[in-house]
């Protein structure tokens, strides 16, 4: 099982999701499917020798097309969790209820405004002249806590360090772009805007 795309699941593991009342239908299926699993008492793991390939997006409206229908389907399943996983879950995968409670939120709801707020508070203090180095002091800190996060994984999965300086550009895209896809996906999920694949 994967909770990330290209996922291989044991037939078991299929038989017994079919006749869960909670499995449904989102553009997040890779998601619901492993936490479906993990809330029937399944794990999942890591394959470091399997090899999966997946298309990208080519151009930045295709990557906020993607980013866009992650987010409304990372809600959709949190929100299926909530309703009709979440009993199943606390008996057969306490862990998994405690993290989807005090965790997942954060993640998907309370980091990204904390991380817009920064953003514009940066961009206000900026027009403004304002003082700019606790802002530069907090980006340079966080800089060098993710450049320690990427070393460890590298290490952890042997890729190549010729790929950390790119840690930088990727936290821009996180903070920026990521947060754009973001503020438009709980446009259209709060006005109940269809979703399709593009």
């Amino acid at each position: 099982m994967s909770s990330t795309t290209n996922p291989a699941c044991r037939s078991g593991t299929a038989v017994s999701l079919h006749g869960a009342d909670f499995v449904a239908h989102f553009l997040t299926e890779d998601f619901q499917l492993s936490l479906s699993a993990l809330a029937l008492g399944g794990r999942v793991v890591y394959e470091p020798r399997a090899n999966a390939y997946t298309r990208c997006p080519e151009d930045i409206t295709g990557l906020l097309n993607q980013r866009y229908r992650w987010m409304r389907g990372t809600w959709q399943v949190f929100s299926v969790y909530m309703r009709q996983m979440r009993t199943t879950a606390r008996s057969k995968n306490p862990n998994l209820d405690r993290a989807m409670l005090l965790l997942y939120p954060i993640d998907i709801f309370l980091a990204p405004i904390i991380n817009m707020r920064f953003w514009m508070l940066l961009g206000a203090s900026a027009a403004t002249g304002r003082a700019l180095e606790p802002f530069i002091s907090w980006i340079a800190a966080m800089v060098v806590l993710n450049m320690m996060t990427t070393c460890f994984y590298m290490l952890a999965h042997d890729d190549e360090f010729e790929l950390l300086p790119t840690v930088l550009v990727l936290d821009l895209y996180q903070s920026l772009l990521v947060n754009s896809a973001w503020i438009i996906a709980a446009f259209d999920e709060l006005r109940g805007t269809q979703m399709r694949w593009n």
